[in-house]
C-alpha cells in the first residue's frame, strides 16, 4: 500500500521538482519506507511507498518498462499477480521484481487500457504512455483505494489524496459551494464530486484517459450485473460454494511479507474472517476498539469471546471523549476536510494501536452491503409492501413527535423508520441515511442550489431488477465506496497500516447477485445465507446477535464532557462557517442538543467538522514544506525493468 502522486501541464511549461516533492510529501503517512521521483520534460511522477511484498528495492517506484516508454505508480494490493506473472512470462516478458506492482506494465504492453479486466486486487494506479503522450489511470472495482484528480484548462495532477495538491503551483484550491447542500445531506460527497472545485474522485470500476491535448476519457470497466433469473440451487449447496469462494477470497489476501492481523468487532462478519483467517495462521493478532463507561456501544465483550472461541492473541483498547479532542485535528487533515461518519474517530484510534503490531489487518467492510445487513435496507424493502396510507400517517405523526433518542437505538430507529417512510424505497433508504432533511438545510444553508439537491444514485432506474436488488446496489455503489470505504483507508493509512476486505473479493461479488434474494434477507433475518454457511465458524451468542452499528456515544458526549468544545467551536461570535450557514439555525441545532429537546449529535459532528476544515484550510495551503526523497535518474542504470 503506497501513496502515488503526478503532475502534467498542458502548456509544457517548465517542470517544478518542488511539486511533484511536495505532493509526495504530503502522502508521507501512507508510505513511510520509501519516497522516489521521476520527471521528463512532459510529466512527473512521484511515489511513497509502504514495502509489503517484496521489500527488495527492484520492487521500488515510479518502475518502467524495458525502453523506458511506459512509467507507473501503483498504490494497492493485486491478488492473482502470481499468476498474471505465469502468463506473461509465458509471453516472453522478463521480469525485474518479485512484486506485484511490475506485471500492470507488463500486462499494459500485452493488453493496453484492456489490463485492468485481468487485474484482481485493491488498486488506484497511474501509467504514463511516453509514445502516446498519455496518462491512463484505474481504480478498483469496489473503489477500497483512492485516487483524485485536478484538471483544468493548463493542468493536470493526480494523488491518493486531495492534500497532495495544496502546496502546488499552478493547482488553484477552491471551495465549490454547490458540493455543500449533499455533503450536509449525507456527511460526504459522492464521486466523483468533491468539496474543491476542479477536483474530482475517481469512481469505482472507472478508468480514465488523458493526454497532451487535455482530451479526456473516462469510462466504466466493470460493475454489478442482475442476471435475467437468480440460481436456482439448494440452500446446502450455496452454503457449499459461498464457504469456497469465501475461504479463496481470506487466503488471497494472506499473501504478505510483513505481519497480518485483523480487526475484530464481535460482529458475525469480521468473526468469520478470522476463523477462515486461523486455518492458514496459526499465530493471529486481533484488535478491537470500545468505549471507556458505555455498555450501549462497547462491543468489547463480543469480540473478547470471538477471539477466545477461534484462538487468537487479542488486544482490547478503549477511549473516551477526551480521545476525541486529542485526534480531532488529525481526522480533519487525514480527511482532507470534513467526513461526517463519526466512527472515523474509533476507527483511527485502532488503527494507530494495530499498527504498532502489524502492518497489514484483514476487516469486515462489505458484509453488510452484500447480505442485506442493515436494519434500514429491511425497513425500506419492506415499506415497498406497506400500503402508503398507513406510511404517511406514521410519517405525519412523526413530525409531531421531536427526536429525543440516539440514532443507534431501537427508539431513534423507530422514530427514523416512520420519518422516511411514505416514499420510494430508494427516497426512504436515503432519508433513514441523511444527516440533514432537505428541510433542515434550506434554513441551515446561506447557499442553496436546488439543482445538487437530488441524488443521482435515487434517480437511477435498474430496470428489470427487484427492490432489493437496487437497495443493495445503491449501498454498495454509494455508502460502501464514499463512506466505508474512505473512512477505513484514511484512518489506517494515517499509521501507515494496510487493510483488506474479503467480503469485497471479485468473485465473492458477482457470485452473491446471482443468488436468490431470500438467502439473503428470509423473513427478517439478515445475512441468511452467511449465517447458514458459517454457522459453525461462530460462537452461539454471536450468531444469534443482531447487528449492531459502529456507533461512537457522541450524543452523551456532547452534552457533557465536550459541551465545552462543541460550544467554543460552534457558538462563538464569528464562526468560519458564517460565510455558508446561518448562525441562527447552527445555534438552534446545538442548544436543542444541549436541552435535551432534540437528539442532533450527528448534525453537530458534521458541523464541528466543518467549521474546523474552514478554519484550517488556509494554513493547509500556506504551509513552507521540506521535501525529501530522491529523484530517479533517466539512465540506462536506474531502476528499469
Amino acid at each position: 500500500m503506497c501513496g502515488i502522486a503526478g503532475f502534467f501541464s498542458f502548456d509544457q511549461k517548465p517542470l517544478l521538482k518542488s511539486n511533484i516533492q511536495n505532493m509526495v510529501l504530503a502522502l508521507k503517512h501512507r508510505g513511510p519506507d520509501d519516497q522516489n521521483f521521476w520527471q521528463n520534460e512532459d510529466v512527473q511522477l512521484g511515489h511513497s511507498r509502504l514495502r509489503v511484498i517484496d521489500l527488495s528495492k527492484e520492487a521500488g517506484q515510479p518502475m518502467c518498462n524495458e525502453d523506458q516508454s511506459l512509467w507507473l505508480v501503483f498504490n494497492g494490493e493485486i491478488y492473482n499477480f502470481q499468476e498474471l506473472r505465469s502468463f506473461l512470462i509465458a509471453k516472453g516478458h522478463i521480469f525485474r521484481s518479485k512484486g506485484d506492482s511490475e506485471v500492470v506494465l507488463h500486462l499494459y504492453e500485452e493488453m493496453g487500457s484492456d489490463c485492468v479486466k485481468k487485474i484482481d486486487g485493491m488498486f488506484a494506479f497511474a501509467l504514463w504512455d511516453q509514445k502516446r503522450k498519455e496518462f491512463f489511470l484505474a481504480k478498483d472495482r469496489s473503489g477500497k483505494k483512492p485516487l483524485y484528480y485536478y484538471i483544468d484548462d493548463h493542468t493536470f495532477a493526480f494523488a491518493s489524496e486531495i492534500k497532495s495538491f495544496f502546496n502546488v503551483s499552478d493547482v488553484s484550491i477552491e471551495i465549490d459551494e454547490k458540493k455543500i447542500f449533499p455533503f450536509f445531506l449525507k456527511g460526504h460527497t459522492s464521486a466523483p464530486d468533491t468539496l474543491y472545485k476542479n477536483i474530482y474522485s475517481l469512481e469505482a470500476g472507472h478508468l480514465l484517459k488523458i493526454n497532451s491535448n487535455g482530451k479526456k476519457e473516462c469510462k466504466c470497466y466493470w460493475d454489478i450485473i442482475f442476471p435475467s433469473q437468480k440460481k436456482k440451487i439448494s440452500i446446502t449447496q450455496a452454503c457449499q460454494e459461498l464457504r469456497d469462494i469465501f475461504s479463496r477470497a481470506v487466503q488471497k489476501r494472506l499473501i504478505s511479507d510483513v505481519p497480518l492481523g485483523a480487526f475484530l468487532s464481535g460482529g458475525i462478519d469480521s468473526t468469520i474472517i478470522i476463523s477462515v483467517m486461523k486455518k492458514f495462521l496459526p499465530a493471529l493478532k486481533t484488535f478491537s476498539i470500545g468505549f471507556e463507561g458505555d455498555l450501549n456501544f462497547d462491543e468489547t465483550h463480543y469480540a473478547n469471546e470471538a477471539a477466545s472461541y477461534v484462538g487468537t492473541d487479542h488486544h482490547v483498547f478503549r477511549i473516551t471523549a477526551q480521545d476525541l479532542i486529542s485526534h480531532f485535528d488529525k481526522i480533519v487533515w487525514h480527511y482532507d476536510g470534513p467526513f461526517g461518519d463519526p466512527s472515523a474517530l474509533p476507527t483511527m484510534v485502532v488503527s494507530s494501536l494495530a499498527a504498532k503490531e502489524v502492518t497489514v489487518v484483514l476487516n469486515g467492510d462489505g458484509g453488510d452491503e452484500l447480505f442485506v445487513g442493515y436494519e434500514r435496507m429491511v425497513a425500506a424493502y419492506y415499506s415497498s409492501f406497506i400500503p402508503s396510507l398507513v406510511f404517511n400517517f406514521g410519517r405525519n405523526i412523526s413530525q409531531f413527535f421531536p427526536q429525543y433518542h440516539s440514532h443507534y437505538s431501537k427508539l431513534g430507529k423507530f422514530w427514523h423508520f416512520f420519518k422516511a417512510s411514505g416514499q420510494s424505497p430508494l427516497s426512504s433508504l436515503n432519508e433513514w441515511l441523511a444527516i440533514f432533511s432537505p428541510e433542515e438545510l434550506k434554513n441551515l444553508l446561506k447557499i442553496n442550489d436546488e439543482c445538487e439537491q437530488k441524488n443521482k444514485l435515487d434517480l437511477m432506474t435498474l430496470p428489470n431488477t427487484s427492490i432489493l436488488d437496487q437497495i443493495l446496489y445503491v449501498n454498495f455503489k454509494d455508502y460502501l465506496q464514499n463512506d466505508l470505504n474512505i473512512k477505513m483507508d484514511r484512518a489506517s493509512m494515517a499509521f501507515g497500516l494496510e487493510t483488506r476486505s474479503p467480503f469485497l473479493d471479485q468473485e465473492l461479488i458477482e457470485y452473491v447477485f446471482t443468488l436468490p434474494n431470500r438467502m439473503k434477507l428470509n423473513g427478517l433475518t439478515t445475512k441468511y445465507i452467511l449465517k447458514e454457511a458459517f454457522k459453525n465458524y461462530l460462537p452461539p451468542s454471536i450468531r444469534k446477535r443482531g447487528k449492531q452499528g459502529f456507533g461512537v456515544p457522541i450524543a452523551a458526549w456532547f452534552k457533557k464532557d465536550l459541551k465545552n468544545f462543541v460550544g467554543d467551536f460552534l457558538l462563538s461570535q464569528n464562526p468560519q462557517y458564517e460565510s455558508y450557514l446561518n448562525k441562527k439555525a447552527v445555534y438552534k441545532i446545538v442548544n436543542e442538543h444541549f436541552d435535551e429537546k432534540q437528539e442532533r449529535s450527528r448534525q453537530i459532528w458534521t458541523l464541528l467538522m466543518f467549521e474546523r476544515w474552514l478554519q484550517k484550510l488556509p494554513e493547509w495551503t500556506s504551509k513552507s514544506l521540506h521535501a525529501d526523497g530522491h529523484f530517479i535518474p533517466n539512465r540506462a542504470d536506474r531502476n528499469c525493468l
